[in-house]
């Protein structure tokens, strides 16, 4: 494994652990509550994440359909059908293990490819792809935290 990307492999099995422990099993009702009219629930959030996953394992050369990718790229729609979270769960565990499997596997000639888009820092290849949809995890992995605390759940560690 190139070592430029082992410490953001670490995070995304550290994000996946806090996804499947605090998320995925929360009820349907609860992941729907917005905090605020203007915010995005815990559902859609999910959704996100989940859609993203698949994007990044895309980069590696490895391509799966989502299932709903339209309905989770530009905010919550209160009038949208939105999938049962169990749903979302299943499909973050279809695309995890194969995305860690990829980010283990990728080679450092795939790595330096450049992106037919541009990324917010300086690194646009697969590599600067990989540490930034790392990151972009993460941060929503915060609001989520943060969503939890307001509707009076533990975040999502338990401190």
């Amino acid at each position: 494994m190139n070592p430029s990307i082992a410490a953001v492999l670490e995070l995304y099995k550290f994000d996946n652990s806090l996804f499947l422990d605090r998320i995925g099993s929360l009820e349907n009702q609860l992941v729907i509550k917005r905090i605020t009219e203007n915010s995005n629930p815990i559902i859609w959030i999910s959704g996100h994440l989940t859609n993203t996953r698949y994007h990044v394992l895309e980069l590696l050369g490895t391509k799966i359909e989502f299932p709903w990718p339209k309905i989770f790229e530009h905010g919550f729609d209160p009038a949208t059908e939105y999938p049962d979270i169990s749903k979302i769960k299943d499909s973050w565990i279809e695309i995890s293990d194969k995305l860690i499997e990829k980010v283990e596997q990728v080679a450092d000639s795939h790595l330096l490819k450049e992106l037919h888009y541009k990324l917010p820092h300086n690194d646009n290849t697969v590599r600067g792809a990989i540490i930034f949809f790392a990151y972009h995890e993460s941060w929503h992995l915060g609001q989520i935290s943060y969503i939890r605390k307001c509707l009076e759940l533990d975040g999502l560690v338990p401190y």
